[in-house]
């Protein structure tokens, strides 16, 4: 059966059902197909839909039709609506998009890891995204199906960490191995519209212990606030110890760009790493950028080693982590 004809719109021949598919896309005035094979193919191009009752129909013997519907304005029914570089696929009808676009015409971006966790992938590696802040994307090691994105890693300490204020704005290191994201880059996540993020370090101790601490609604002030950092002060107990909450609203620090409101010494120079750091004792009693230790359980005591203070103690690091995840 096809459209009967105070419902159709024109009827011509064609080479290829694509063909007719275009033509209907071009049309506003279209909202369905029928295409005859017979001899050759016929495309009817319809004002209406079928009626679930075939009340608008008519029989035509002695052929093949096939009934489609228009494809609605998100769905891709010609090559040109594949937007943002992805490549129109006439196999299967769909788009093939380039990260970090998705969807239907690819229009949609992938803001963070949950994001991608949304749409079903759990693969961990690195993945192209791009929030709305941000003039470009980017690439971020992702745990797709808890939704983290990674702030920095260090689990090899094959990565120096004494870098300057560029770097630590920019980032360095490999995503897929030990990194540091960038200030930058994860201000520009923590502005993602209607989205709060916790920021999660996970740390293992040289005596194989893996211990977790969360800092809620963890935010990111801009270059002209030096980078300082605000988060929720009333979540109780942070075990297994609490290094964040003395350095709210301390400016980010390094060796070329001492802001650490000291006038005795340079906290990161001293340390060998950027952090936030405030004043003469550089409000220290964790490192978790410093120099992994996978011998010795107790912190050596030397400044530029990576520790965390548990219960009081000052314990070797063997691997830290950080991620953001959303709430």
């Amino acid at each position: 059966m096809i459209l009967s004809r105070s419902h159709r719109l024109q009827t011509y021949n064609v080479k290829t059902t694509l063909e007719c598919h275009v033509a209907c896309s071009g049309d506003d005035a279209c909202v369905s197909v029928v295409i005859e094979k017979a001899s050759g193919l016929l495309c009817h191009l319809g004002s209406s839909l079928a009626a679930s009752d075939c009340s608008n129909m008519e029989a035509v013997n002695g052929s093949v039709k096939f009934y489609k519907e228009k494809k609605t304005k998100e769905s891709p029914a010609r090559p040109e609506m594949c937007k943002n570089g992805g490549v129109y696929s006439v196999d299967n009808d769909t788009c093939q998009c380039e990260a970090p676009y998705h969807g239907t015409n690819c229009t949609h971006v992938y803001r963070d890891c949950k994001d991608i966790g949304n749409t079903g992938q759990t693969e961990k590696r690195p993945y192209l995204i791009h929030p709305p802040a941000s003039p470009a994307p980017f690439p971020v090691f992702c745990i797709p199906n808890l939704g983290r994105t990674y702030f920095f890693q260090q689990t090899k300490g094959d990565v120096d960490f004494n870098r300057t204020w560029q770097e630590y704005v920019r980032g360095f290191g490999q995503v897929s191995g030990d990194h540091w994201l960038g200030l930058d880059h994860v201000r520009h996540l923590t502005l993602n519209e209607g989205k709060n993020y916790g920021l999660m370090f996970a740390l293992t101790l040289s005596n194989g212990t893996k211990v977790y601490v969360l800092y809620s609604d963890f935010q990111l002030g801009g270059a002209d606030t030096g980078y300082k950092f605000t988060m929720n002060p009333n979540v109780p107990n942070r075990p297994p110890g609490d290094c964040l909450s003395p350095l709210v609203g301390a400016p980010f620090s390094t060796y070329d760009n001492d802001s650490d409101n000291s006038t005795t010494i340079n906290c990161a120079q001293r340390h060998g790493w950027g952090w936030w750091y405030s004043g003469d004792t550089c409000s220290s009693v964790c490192s978790a950028l410093g120099r992994l230790n996978k011998n010795s359980d107790l912190w050596s005591g030397d400044e530029r080693d990576a520790f965390w203070t548990v219960d009081s103690v000052h314990m070797s690091l063997k691997a830290v982590q950080a991620y953001l995840r959303v709430q």
